[in-house]
């Protein structure tokens, strides 16, 4: 009777209750929990029907009559209508359970098939759907993804955190197609011109606030970033004016550390928030290139504001005011003059050699009670003696050249010391440095 039964079913569609109304069995498909969280248009056997009916059932199975559910039915729904990201997240973790068996030839080209067909709707906001073969990056939310913030510029193949955060990172990476967004990667989308220039709320070189809030991210994984890395992030923030100022954003090489008080118009590092700048922070201004001292060539360009223009030489004028501030060695100053020796006078140079301007090995230093600047003692080139040990034995004056400086007297610095009247070994009467003890 079962076979004469089903017989009737050749010639007439046998119909069923299904999860979609009643449909020809040929049409519906054996209930599999694996895709019962992503799956919900395909017509199956219901639970009730299966408890209910298991020989009717069975007898069904038997004969092909139902099917099993194959990857062709799962892109079958997947191109019909957009995932929510609960249902992604299930259809996700069934393709990386399809991917740890390692037994199928074809997974890369069924991973290519599935990621074109899947598409998930976003809540948002805002709300949007994205194909997840468009997908190339995903934040890591148990490294430095963490700190990157949500609600700023992140590119359009960034996959949703909503979805990722339920995976091992790991996982994802040898699965499917994606990598991790890094810092690097993040803060060179968020400063592209076109993404900046959309929300001047998140332009780095235009909201103080924002410039605030890339800079603490920066902080926070600077330690653990790899050399590489940080590298990648100098290269992309140097050339920006990404640095909260006294004077607004500047570049990085054109802002201050809050210690260099040499003039009170410096763009000096100001946190809007009023934060300060120190550890992690401090050092990733300092691998920007933030200035701890001002370059000597913006002491030398502001004689003419500083100085009155009677002085006859201001250049040398700036020497006395940069050698007054104790900022500076005096190695430091002979490297800038011999930079531009070729342009000062006879007459200048003259000058020098009767100016106080370089200080003596060993002479102590007062801090004025009126302000920040130094007194430091200083003594003509012409009284000072060239730093070598036996001067030193002696007990006579030589200038100070400095602890961590080696003193080589035929090098251009020492050259153009002595040519400023730093007596030296070889002015002895015979004019060789190795007939000293004849001299004295």
């Amino acid at each position: 009777m079962e076979t004469a039964f089903f017989t009737c079913a050749t010639i007439h569609p046998f119909s069923i209750i299904s999860s979609e109304g009643v449909r020809s069995a040929s049409q519906v498909y054996n209930p599999d929990p694996e895709f019962s969280g992503f799956l919900k248009r395909l017509p199956v056997i219901s639970d009730d029907i299966v408890n209910g009916a298991k020989t009717m059932v069975a007898a069904l199975r038997s004969r092909g009559m139902i099917k099993n559910l194959m990857f062709v039915d799962v892109l079958k729904e997947l191109r019909l209508r957009p995932l929510s990201e609960t249902e992604t997240i299930a259809c996700l973790k069934w393709w990386i359970g399809v991917a740890k068996k390692g037994n199928n030839p074809n997974l890369l080209q069924g991973r290519l098939q599935l990621l074109d067909a899947l598409v998930v709707s976003i809540t948002g906001p805002p709300e949007k759907t994205m194909k997840l073969s468009d997908a190339q990056t995903f934040l890591n939310s148990r490294a430095g993804g963490a700190s990157i913030p949500t609600d700023g510029p992140l590119p359009s193949t960034l996959l949703p955190t909503s979805i990722t955060r339920s995976f091992d990172p790991d996982v994802l990476v040898s699965v499917f197609p994606w990598k991790q967004l890094s810092i690097a990667d993040w803060l060179r989308h968020a400063t592209d011109p076109k993404v900046a220039g959309a929300n001047a709320e998140f332009d780095i070189t235009h909201s103080v606030s924002w410039a605030e809030r890339v800079l603490s991210v920066l902080a926070r994984v600077w330690p653990s970033l790899a050399k590489n890395a940080q590298e990648d992030v100098i290269q992309i923030l140097r050339p920006k004016s990404c640095i909260p100022t006294s004077t607004g954003l500047k570049k990085p090489d054109q802002a201050y550390f809050s210690s260099v008080n040499l003039f009170q118009d410096l763009p000096i590092v100001t946190m809007p928030s009023g934060a300060v700048v120190k550890g992690a922070l401090e050092k990733v201004f300092q691998s920007l290139g933030v200035r701890k001292h001002v370059e000597l060539q913006i002491i030398f360009d502001r004689s003419v504001s500083l100085f009155s223009p009677s002085f006859e030489c201001d250049v040398l004028n700036l020497v006395i005011r940069m050698i007054k501030t104790g900022d500076w060695t005096a190695y430091d100053l002979v490297k800038y003059l011999v930079s531009v020796q070729s342009t000062l006078t006879s007459q200048e140079i003259e000058r020098l050699r009767k100016t106080s301007a370089f200080p003596k090995e060993g002479a102590g230093k007062e801090q004025l009670a009126t302000g920040p600047i130094r007194k430091v003692q200083r003594h003509k080139a012409m009284d000072l003696y060239e730093p070598v040990d036996i001067f030193r034995e002696l007990g006579l004056p030589i200038v100070d050249w400095g602890a961590d400086i080696r003193w080589r007297p035929m090098s251009d610095e020492g050259k153009f010391l002595l040519r400023v009247a730093v007596k030296g070994l070889s002015d002895s009467p015979t004019g060789q440095r190795n007939s000293f003890s004849r001299w004295v």
